[in-house]
């Protein structure tokens, strides 16, 4: 069988050193698996996996590290959606079935997908992935205008999604495309269903990458250009893959329309960044935008219905907290409930909490939600740290941490919401 070979240089970091692109041999051979030959790397900050999709359509990453899919999704655009994709013999979805699934894309508001493996079944479970940049090369000038007449059904997973969309789309001099043979509607004529057969065997004829993945590797793919898919899951089934939605959402909440447009908070004045830094806030820190974030707080249906009062007191206590990570980086400092909300909604704006952790820290701060968790020995780790946290906040900010609580210092709540001491709401 004929085959081709590619050769493909990825920028590492090893023991947190940087090291020369190493190339990696990579074979293309359709029905055969795809391997690099890759040891224990990780991520290195510059990494330009946009370089790497506007080059290949997909970048893999081997042996990032478990825990790396959000950092690398948040640095490609908004996380829309985050799934643990696993074996589910009683649900109906595809994805969740243990058969083989055939080639796709994901839902068209889509613009990039982040696989992190964190289990590998021991038989089969190994991603497909097609160019369709080859598919449509295969195809005439007539049927690539065809299939923009031709729609599939969308599945409605976001506030205002439509109902159907274009298996092609014209954007500046390229396409993009959205696929799932099983979602193509049935209504078509002659010419477009000439069209979507000549689509059908193009991405049959194409080429394939097939990629087994490893726990601790990263798949990235442009899911506008990329169709995936994978092999029968057999074996023990024990497979598990973190699915990041990453993407710009195409209509927005309709709570934030007004006739003329979007309404938005105001954003952060110098008055309140005065008033943060006045109340022992480090400057950097103090200037963080999070009206939006306070914004969604307040939202009863999406947020957790806070009080603007709430809000702005929250602001403090997680602004405190996040200069007391900036004064003692070699501590462990544990935050309270009212924090720990405010800093999970805080992450979930991925594109501002990433731009505002490269002013603050330098690099991205990360969130260890298993803190406490590991054992006994861990769960006294936890709450030592909570009193030191509670004297370095004293001492720097000239007032009790838990000041406004009827038990003071005696209670606190962890990321999980489990009451370490006797309260009201334990």
């Amino acid at each position: 069988m004929c085959h081709k070979t590619a050769t493909r240089t990825w920028n590492l970091v090893r023991d947190g050193k940087a090291v020369p692109p190493r190339r990696a041999r990579v074979t293309f051979r359709k029905g055969k698996i795809m391997t690099a030959d890759m040891i224990s790397y990780t991520i290195a900050p510059e990494f330009d996996a946009l370089k790497e999709l506007a080059l290949n359509g997909f970048a893999l990453i081997r042996q990032a590290g478990l825990g790396s899919g959000e950092q690398l999704a948040s640095e490609l655009g908004p996380v829309l959606q985050i799934t643990d994709v696993t074996v589910n013999e009683k649900s109906e979805q595809m994805v969740t079935g243990s058969q083989e699934l055939g080639l796709h894309t994901d839902h068209g508001g889509v613009d990039y997908i982040v696989w992190e493996c964190v289990a590998q079944c021991d038989d089969g479970g190994v991603s497909r992935l097609v160019d369709t940049h080859a598919v449509l090369e295969m195809l005439s000038e007539r049927e690539k205008q065809t299939l923009q007449g031709v729609y599939l059904t969308e599945h409605q997973v976001f506030k205002g999604d439509p109902h159907r969309r274009p298996l092609l789309r014209q954007k500046d001099d390229s396409y993009q495309v959205y696929y799932s043979f099983w979602l193509l509607e049935n209504e078509l004529n002659a010419r477009q269903t000439a069209a979507a057969e000549a689509f059908r065997r193009g991405v049959e004829e194409a080429e394939e990458v097939q990629i087994r993945l490893e726990p601790g590797d990263l798949l990235v793919i442009d899911n506008r250009r990329i169709l995936h898919g994978r092999t029968a899951i057999k074996g023990n089934k024990n497979r598990l893959l973190k699915r990041y939605w990453v993407g710009e959402q195409e209509v927005a909440d309709p709570k934030l329309r007004s006739v003329k447009g979007y309404v938005l908070p105001e954003k952060i004045c110098e008055a309140r960044v005065a008033e943060l830094m006045d109340k022992g806030v480090e400057p950097a820190v103090a200037a963080i935008d999070m009206s939006m974030v306070k914004m969604k707080l307040q939202d009863a249906d999406e947020g957790a219905g806070w009080t603007p009062a709430e809000c702005e007191e929250a602001e403090l206590e997680y602004k405190r907290y996040l200069t007391l990570n900036m004064r003692y980086e070699d501590r462990a400092i544990v935050p309270t409930k009212q924090i720990d909300t405010m800093w999970h909604f805080h992450i979930l704006d991925t594109r501002a909490y990433h731009k505002d952790c490269d002013e603050v820290f330098g690099e991205y701060f990360h969130h260890f939600p298993y803190f406490g968790m590991r054992g006994d020995d861990d769960a006294q780790d936890l709450e030592d740290s909570f009193y030191e946290t509670a004297e370095l906040y004293e001492k720097d900010f000239g007032e009790a941490m838990l000041r406004n609580h009827a038990v003071a210092t005696d209670c606190w709540h962890d990321c999980q919401g489990r009451c370490w001491h006797a309260c009201s709401s334990k």
